[in-house]
């Protein structure tokens, strides 16, 4: 499923905020800073901070985690299809767009601006919506990190209709892509091999295994029984609630089992919020000893 992300161009207390704002909604973008990090495109997690604790600032010194988290959403877990609201403080949302391509690092960018103390040198494509009015709340309704994965029902209603459009426009333009081609060109009998940089989290098998056998091969979700397998037992998949990416735990209050039709909707369908919602209930009704500690 595509993500929302909320991502503040700047900080909304400084004066400059509406023109950097103006620049990347201009150039179809979004930047974020740290600037003396430099480019850690291609750098392992291990590697990125290292650098973050040999060269931040003294009033970064706390925040190795905090900035090594912006950095994993933006060059790692954004992806082109993806939306991007900018959000300006705490509660408006300035503009709302589509991630047309892989974040970037080019400090030259920013420089050729001549906007003061405009110094984010990480770029990531987006397409703004030119119509999109913003929209103000009378609470607060996002935290302070740079970069947040969005989940709160009342912004995702709220943009529900320009998020359908834009996402049916991408996914429109990459099919007139393929069909112009020559389908005889499309794919290959040898394809090569690429090395791949990233992540991947360490997820506690115990805590799959009890999930697995307190459901006794039921679908915690829709309550039928998964495929039949050869030893007779009935096929389930874990599936974390609360993404390990979203800071979700790898703890049995977070972790449900799922027939896979389930688990692929939970990740990639048009009902995958409220299925979350619905799931964070299913597992709150569980019996007490369900949820002991492994």
């Amino acid at each position: 499923m595509k993500k929302t992300w909320a991502i503040a161009p700047w900080n909304s207390q400084r004066a400059s905020w509406e023109h950097i704002w103006q620049f990347d909604y201009d150039n179809n973008l979004i930047s974020i800073g740290w600037s003396w990090l430099g480019n850690v495109i291609g750098l392992d997690e291990e590697q990125i901070r290292e650098r973050i604790k040999q060269l931040q600032p003294r009033d970064e010194s706390a925040l190795t985690g905090a900035i090594f988290r912006q950095f994993q959403f933006f060059h790692q877990e954004i992806r082109v299809g993806d939306i991007v609201l900018a959000r300006k403080g705490l509660m408006q949302i300035m503009g709302l767009g589509v991630v047309t391509g892989d974040a970037y690092f080019d400090p030259a960018k920013a420089t050729e601006s001549n906007i003061l103390f405009f110094d984010h040198p990480n770029f990531l494509p987006v397409r703004w919506i030119k119509d999109f009015n913003p929209i103000s709340y009378e609470k607060t309704v996002f935290q302070q990190p740079t970069i947040q994965p969005v989940k709160d029902l009342e912004i995702l209603k709220a943009i529900a209709s320009c998020k359908i459009e834009i996402i049916d426009s991408e996914v429109d333009s990459q099919k007139s892509a393929i069909r112009d081609c020559d389908s005889a060109l499309l794919g290959t009998t040898a394809p090569d091999r690429a090395t791949s940089v990233g992540w991947r989290y360490q997820r506690d098998d115990r805590v799959r295994q009890f999930v697995m056998e307190q459901a006794k091969g039921i679908c915690e979700y829709c309550g039928e029984l998964g495929f039949l397998l050869p030893d007779g037992g009935h096929y389930l998949e874990a599936h974390h609630v609360i993404a390990l990416s979203d800071q979700g735990s790898d703890t049995i209050d977070n972790v449900i089992a799922l027939c896979p039709s389930d688990h692929r909707e939970a990740h990639y369908g048009a009902k995958a919020v409220a299925m979350e919602h619905k799931m964070i209930e299913i597992i709150k009704r569980r019996a007490p000893a369900k949820r002991e500690p492994v």
